[in-house]
């Protein structure tokens, strides 16, 4: 025979989590707490492009791809140069010099860099 507070235990939680609405954790339910506050938007995907830099500002880069295709590449103060290994600056950055940039694709179809690669000695490509 099972006990009143041993039924109460086993089968009393379940009717108090019935009762409650959802995305309310019950005290010692931490995963179920977690994930009710962890942020559930998506990231876009990281995109690598290579190419040669066009234009430079102090928000965006215009890059021309390894296809020829022209892109506009956004740029903030997450950005990071990296200039042969070594840290970088957006001022290192003139119009011919190769890059391979690092970020995610945004729904306008810019890139927001989350990383340039550079060799700020290498030689340029004349435009």
């Amino acid at each position: 025979m099972i006990s009143k507070s041993s039924f109460v235990r086993r089968f009393g939680g379940l009717v108090l989590a019935a009762a409650l609405p959802s995305g309310v954790a019950l005290a010692g339910d931490t995963a179920k707490s977690h994930a009710a506050k962890t942020d559930t938007t998506q990231t876009a995907p990281a995109t690598s492009i290579e190419g040669t830099v066009e234009a430079v500002t102090n928000k965006d880069l215009t890059v021309k791809d390894t296809a020829g295709n022209t892109m506009k590449v956004e740029i903030n103060k997450q950005t990071h140069y990296d200039n042969s290994g070594k840290s970088g600056a957006v001022k290192d950055l003139r119009p011919g010099m190769s890059v391979t940039i690092q970020g995610q694709k945004q729904k306008d179809g810019t890139l927001r860099a989350t990383a340039v690669r550079y060799d700020k000695n290498a030689p340029v490509q004349p435009s």
